[in-house]
């Protein structure tokens, strides 16, 4: 019985591989967690080289990298710079450039997904093999098509609104601007609070070893800030930060990308992540800074 089980389950682990090799653009992720690690181990088992890095939070993971020569981004939603850095520290062919958020340079690596991307045997097979690929597991992409089922039917059975119907829902609905409202309160009530000492130089040290061990290899250090509403961009939190990579990354070997002039410009869905608009026009201002400096 037992070899009976173990042979079935080498012949569906045979076919589904052998459906990922005719397949190889098949993938599926539930949830943005996931989808931080399949970014992961994308540029850590299928890019080779690419010479621009991003490194960041879900503030700087709006930025529109399709619009970026040559880049890859590492910013990832619910995590920190920390996560992509330690990516970093594990690929043998480093970028030309690494470009860091500082926005959120206090808040902490997510040590479970640190285990995952740093676990030498599992990192072996997802390089190896595809099947063991996060984005390739058969159960997510079982789950994802009975979803896909189960909204066809439920189209068929309840008809869509009307596009009338749908603007007079949005004219009478106000919790799109309520929401943005108490985003906001929630921010200016968080930025308007200093990081305390102590986590602030633990994580600015960790921060100057990533870097040391990359200008080891001779990579470009370059610092940049993602713009978040104005009534917050010089609150307490905001400055601190600022002031404190200002200080701590002096010289030549670092290079800062500032704010641009028009901030009361820029729009954001809840006080700090951009909107769909205003990240493009964000990417567009990154793009002409990287230029600037690439002089």
């Amino acid at each position: 019985m037992i070899k009976k089980s173990i042979f079935v389950a080498f012949i569906l682990f045979a076919l589904w591989t052998a459906f990922l090799v005719l397949k190889p653009n098949a993938s599926v992720s539930q949830h943005v967690w996931q989808e931080n690690v399949i970014t992961a181990e994308q540029y850590l088992y299928d890019v080779d080289y690419i010479p621009n890095v991003i490194v960041g939070s879900s503030l700087s993971e709006r930025i529109i990298t399709d619009s970026l020569p040559e880049f890859f981004s590492l910013a990832f939603g619910g995590q920190s710079i920390y996560d992509g850095l330690e990516i970093l520290a594990q690929k043998k062919k480093l970028p030309k450039r690494v470009f860091i958020e500082i926005n959120l340079v206090q808040k902490f690596e997510n040590t479970t997904f640190k285990e995952i991307i740093s676990s030498p045997i599992m990192n072996q097979l997802k390089a190896n093999v595809v099947t063991f690929r996060s984005d390739k597991q058969p159960l997510a992409f079982i789950g994802n098509y009975l979803s896909a089922f189960v909204g066809k039917v439920h189209g068929k059975i309840v008809p869509p609104k009307t596009e009338e119907s749908d603007d007079e829902s949005k004219a009478t609905s106000p919790l799109g601007e309520d929401f943005f409202k108490t985003m906001l309160d929630i921010r200016k009530k968080n930025y308007s609070i200093t990081v305390k000492k102590t986590v602030l130089d633990k994580q600015i040290a960790k921060l100057k070893t990533y870097i040391n061990y990359l200008r080891s290899k001779n990579v470009e250090i370059v610092f940049f800030e993602m713009p978040v509403h104005p009534d917050i961009i010089n609150f307490e939190r905001a400055v601190q930060i600022r002031n404190k990579m200002n200080n701590e990354f002096k010289g030549d070997h670092y290079q800062f990308i500032s704010l641009p002039e028009n901030l009361e410009d820029y729009h954001t869905s809840d006080g700090t992540h951009l909107n769909d608009e205003d990240a493009v026009i964000f990417t567009q201002y990154l793009k002409s800074q990287i230029q600037r400096i690439s002089e």
